[in-house]
């Protein structure tokens, strides 16, 4: 369990995050019933439904379209978020996923949990006019997980890409609900 000294910790760079055994189980199991449920036809906000206005209206899987949802949100001005605020709010996203009801792949829970422990910290303004939670904030994280936006790394600031590059990381490929995981949440106002 998190508190709130950890995600300071963790903000500050005194203390490493990481997943515990039980935690990788709950995402795993979340993501397998998500898979399970939709492949049934089963209605699932933004997975086999719309968002939205359109949440009543059934889609067809789309490859592109949950990293679609990332970008399309990724629209932040103002202020940028200093690299313990990012750390901070990547921590808080990262314990919610922990908990096991988000539905996101294993593979993007441990994208965020290596843009902390590779500190690679990604380019967050923090002034937006979205419908819900901190839906801007969270989606220029999202960008760095997939290879767009900007990231700070080492001291220098650098395309997404790029900055996963030179920490030795690759882009995710987002499926199923992994955008909708990642920008739907209050973690930059809790982190």
């Amino acid at each position: 369990r998190l508190t709130a000294g950890d995600v300071a910790a963790i903000a500050r760079g005194s203390a490493e995050a990481t997943l515990t055994p039980v935690a990788r189980r709950r995402i795993a199991d979340s993501h397998a019933t998500l898979l399970e449920q939709a492949a049934a036809g089963t209605a699932i906000y933004g997975v086999t439904t719309g968002l939205g206005a359109v949440a009543d209206t059934a889609v067809a899987d789309d490859a592109d379209r949950q990293r679609r949802v990332v970008l399309g949100r990724a629209v932040g001005v103002g202020r940028i978020a200093d690299d313990a605020e990012v750390r901070a709010m990547i921590a808080a996203r990262l314990a919610g996923f922990a908990v096991g009801c988000s539905g996101v792949s294993p593979a993007v829970a441990d994208a965020l949990l290596s843009l902390l422990t590779q500190r690679v910290h990604p380019v967050v303004p923090m002034t937006a006019s979205l419908g819900e939670a901190d839906l801007a904030a969270l989606a220029h994280i999202g960008s760095v997980v997939v290879g767009a936006g900007a990231a700070r790394y080492q001291g220098e600031t650098l395309s997404g890409d790029a900055a996963l590059a030179r920490a030795g990381l690759a882009p995710v490929p987002l499926v199923a609900k992994d955008g909708l995981a990642l920008v739907s949440s209050n973690a930059a106002s809790v982190g």
